[in-house]
């Protein structure tokens, strides 16, 4: 768990170099809306986000999906030792509360 976002899969214990955190949609506050995005992707060796996220589990409106694609895309993890050419999978979770 790192600020709210909840990592699982083979790069859960890789540690993160750079995170940020989805922006809430205006509208969503305004209207008092929750949601929850779940995201598989994969982490190249250098520690990179590689592009091809997809949604594992939608939030049913899509401003909070592309918001947390974002998010992660800005990600970084730290890089695999010793030359390793893995790449690692995962997933993310990140919940939106109005109240912590």
């Amino acid at each position: 768990t790192l600020d709210g976002a909840e990592l699982a899969g083979q790069i859960a214990d890789r540690p993160v170099l750079e995170h940020r955190l989805p922006v809430y949609p205006d509208w969503a506050k305004t209207q008092g809306i929750e949601a929850s995005v779940t995201l598989y992707f994969v982490v190249l060796p250098d520690g990179r986000v590689k592009e091809n996220i997809q949604v594992q589990r939608t939030a049913g409106f899509g401003d909070f999906d592309d918001s947390a694609m974002a998010a992660l895309a800005g990600w970084r993890f730290a890089p695999l030792t010793g030359g390793d050419p893995r790449e690692q999978w995962g997933t993310i979770t990140f919940r939106f509360r109005l109240t912590q």
